[in-house]
């Protein structure tokens, strides 16, 4: 976001490399790809999350050696995911508990908006990954041969053509 309006030009969008299962080493990776690559930092970082996600975010920008972006971490309430006006918590580094900013804030919207743009970037793009991921061939069309089946199949024969060749007993 620039100005208060998003920036499309300026989306990243990330791979999941690390093998670690979890929001915040997947948060980590991603924080330490971006940031070590850039040369123009931005004035705000906002997190969706709570404290674990604002320490992370610290620890890999003291990694880094960056101290002049300030970090911010969002967390719904009781993560409700409404489309409702809802009571937000933001974080703070170095402050031990939350901010509680009015719900009929203009500042609580923006950054509201900009969580909730991250959200649909993130969503957008995992489904289209999802989708391409999707294994179609005439395997399927078999009854009783599902997407697990034929992963197995393609995985030992390594192509439809060498299955075919395969005898009943492979």
């Amino acid at each position: 976001f620039i100005d208060g309006e998003k920036d499309k030009s300026k989306t990243k969008l990330f791979k999941i490399k690390t093998s670690k299962m979890g929001d915040v080493p997947a948060l980590k990776e991603v924080l330490y790809r971006h940031f070590s690559k850039i040369s123009i930092l931005p004035d705000l970082l906002l997190l969706d999350g709570a404290k674990a996600q604002l320490n992370a975010a610290i620890q890999i920008f003291d990694q880094l050696k960056i101290a002049s972006v300030d970090i911010l971490s969002i967390t719904k309430e009781k993560a409700k995911h409404t489309k409702g006006l809802t009571q937000e918590k933001i974080y703070a580094p170095f402050k031990k508990e939350p901010y509680i900013i009015d719900i009929k804030s203009p500042i609580l919207f923006l950054l509201q908006k900009i969580r909730d743009e991250a959200h649909r970037a993130a969503i957008t793009f995992h489904k289209k990954r999802r989708t391409k991921s999707t294994i179609t061939t005439k395997l399927s069309e078999i009854p009783g041969i599902g997407i697990k089946k034929t992963k197995q199949l393609l995985k030992k024969f390594k192509s439809i053509k060498n299955l075919k060749k395969a005898s009943i007993e492979d």
